[in-house]
């Protein structure tokens, strides 16, 4: 072009931006002003976006000072761009010094759900849901991007309560039925609230699943220690044609290793292979639990973290060793794996080493039996609840798993008068128990 105008300008930084050119749109944005050009609203939005996207806040101060001078900070597009990249950059002072300067007593509904959003980025969670209620109180209309970010923090609080109020309001709104990012924060919300039924309920009433809806419903059954139907969700969104992430490949796994589904596992790992998501902590610690037993498989999986991926393995890692060789009694050798660790045990891998210990009887690794009753009513008295043991069988392609004082089963009746019948017969023929290593008195 022999001649560069403003609207040349303007549409060259705003295409840049939209390309993901974030560094080029800044430099343009220089460049315009060098040559004498005045940017407008649109300019300083689509640069402000860029140096958003880039993280730089000292780029981001720069526009700032642009804005100043021009008396743009009252804009509603310029200002809502500038909380957002406050906000992205991680200055949430600055992004809540904007929004309170020029936003907080007027009822421009982008502002405040910048200012919402950068809250829920930061993971300022109560902040969030603190605004949202401002918001409501001020009368000012509530959109789909509110809701996400809103649901999000409802999420992180696990606020039960919380998320059924604003799902309430959202259905009011209609939002639900027209977007599935929403309908997917709520699903997600309700998850991590362990509202299980209400997840399985909005999962059924949804017309629009995306992969996030399947991965979210499979991770709520697997969570909620329903490892068969976990699969089984999962084999009805693969013939759905939907590809997993390995967040979802990661609680497929967790579900074969509690069910000791070790033909399942090693099909979900060759699936994992053909779409790359091996080089993931969670995978590597679920293929770790799922080759559980077979031990130089699963510590394959282990020093491959670091050889081969170049990953540090973490705490959970070295949990998932100490059990897998627990598993197997090779206590002597998980007591020296935990000594040669390059970093301080903690409560989980000394917990495990102690449970495999209790678990053959071997004293001289774990303390005496009083340790443990003691630990265990610290525990107690802490609020801290261990997870209840279990035991499982497979019969006839179905899976049957009892809890210690378990009444759940459809046929527990049956299975009690079982019991007792057997308890008679060996008690009959002189049976004694040994209560040698057993905690009295503890679950």
């Amino acid at each position: 072009m022999g001649e560069h105008n403003d609207v040349s300008w303007n549409a060259m930084i705003s295409e840049l931006t939209a390309n993901g050119l974030h560094l080029e749109a800044f430099e343009y944005y220089m460049k315009m002003k060098e040559r004498g050009f005045v940017p407008n609203k649109y300019t300083l939005v689509s640069v402000l976006k860029a140096v958003a996207m880039l993280g730089d806040v000292d780029k981001g101060e720069k526009v700032h000072l642009c804005v100043s001078v021009l008396g743009m900070e009252d804009n509603s597009l310029v200002g809502t761009a500038l909380i957002d990249m406050y906000s992205k950059c991680g200055d949430l002072d600055k992004a809540k010094s904007v929004f309170n300067m020029h936003f907080a007593h007027r009822g421009v509904n982008a502002p405040w759900n910048a200012m919402i959003s950068g809250f829920s980025l930061s993971k300022c969670s109560q902040e969030t849901l603190d605004l949202y209620v401002k918001m409501c109180e001020n009368n000012i209309k509530s959109d789909l991007y509110t809701y996400y970010s809103v649901f999000d923090s409802i999420a992180n609080l696990k606020c039960l309560s919380f998320a059924k109020e604003v799902h309430s309001l959202v259905l009011k709104s209609g939002y639900d039925l027209k977007n599935p990012s929403v309908e997917n924060a709520i699903l997600d919300a309700y998850s991590k609230c362990g509202s299980f039924e209400e997840v399985k309920k909005i999962f059924d009433k949804m017309k629009c699943k995306d992969m996030v809806s399947w991965k979210t419903l499979v991770t709520a059954y697997s969570q909620s220690s329903k490892w068969e139907e976990a699969l089984k969700i999962f084999f009805k969104m693969r013939e759905e044609g939907f590809i997993p992430n390995h967040f979802t490949l990661a609680s497929v796994l967790t579900a074969c290793a509690n069910l000791c589904y070790l033909e399942y596992g090693r099909q979900i790992h060759c699936l994992l292979c053909k779409i790359g998501c091996k080089n993931v902590r969670y995978i590597e610690i679920a293929l770790i639990d799922i080759h559980a037993g077979l031990v130089e498989e699963g510590l394959h999986y282990f020093w491959s973290t670091e050889r081969d991926y170049g990953l540090i393995p973490e705490m959970e890692h070295y949990a998932c060793v100490v059990d897998l060789l627990g598993r197997v009694v090779l206590l002597s050798e998980a007591f020296e794996f935990i000594t040669k660790m390059p970093v301080e045990p903690d409560e989980m891998v000394r917990d495990t080493l102690l449970a495999a210990c209790r678990i053959h009887g071997n004293i001289e690794l774990d303390g005496s039996v009083k340790d443990g009753i003691d630990l265990r009513k610290v525990m107690k008295r802490k609020g801290v609840r261990k997870e209840p043991g279990y035991s499982w069988i497979s019969v006839e392609g179905r899976v049957h798993t009892f809890y210690a004082g378990g009444t759940s089963h459809a046929r527990k009746d049956d299975i009690y008068a079982m019991l007792e019948e057997l308890r008679r017969k060996m008690k009959a023929l002189g049976y004694v128990p040994d209560l040698k290593y057993a905690l009295q008195g503890e679950d």
